[in-house]
C-alpha cells in the first residue's frame, strides 16, 4: 500500500477490507497514524534542521532561518520571528519555541 492510499483510508473503508468493526481505539490509532505520516512527508518535502540545532538557533536568535528552511521559506512564520527577534530577542524566542511544536 502506498503512502496515498493509506492516507485516503477512512474506518468505514479498513472495516469494509477487513470485515470486522473497528473499536474506538483502532479508529484513533488510524487517525494518529495518518497525521504522523503527513508530517513526515511534508517534513521530507522540504528541508528538514535537527531538533537540538533548531534550538540552539533560537537561543541564538535565528530560529528564524530554521523556520524558513523548514517551510521551504513561504508561510508567515520566518519571517514574524525575524520582525519579533529584532524588536527584542525573547517575543522571538518564545515563538520559536511554541512553532517548534509544528515542526517536531
Amino acid at each position: 500500500m502506498d503512502a496515498q492510499t493509506f492516507l485516503s483510508l477512512t474506518p468505514k473503508k479498513v472495516e469494509e477490507m477487513t470485515g470486522r468493526k473497528m473499536s474506538f481505539k483502532e479508529r484513533i490509532g488510524l487517525k494518529l497514524a495518518q497525521s504522523k505520516m503527513k508530517r513526515q512527508l511534508k517534513k521530507g518535502s522540504a528541508g528538514s534542521v535537527p531538533k537540538g540545532v533548531y534550538i540552539l538557533l533560537a537561543i541564538f536568535g535565528l530560529a528564524w532561518i530554521a523556520m524558513g528552511i523548514m517551510d521551504d521559506w513561504s508561510g508567515n512564520n520566518w519571517w514574524l520571528n525575524l520582525i519579533l527577534t529584532l524588536l527584542f530577542w525573547l517575543p522571538g524566542f518564545i515563538h520559536a519555541l511554541v512553532i517548534m511544536n509544528k515542526y517536531y
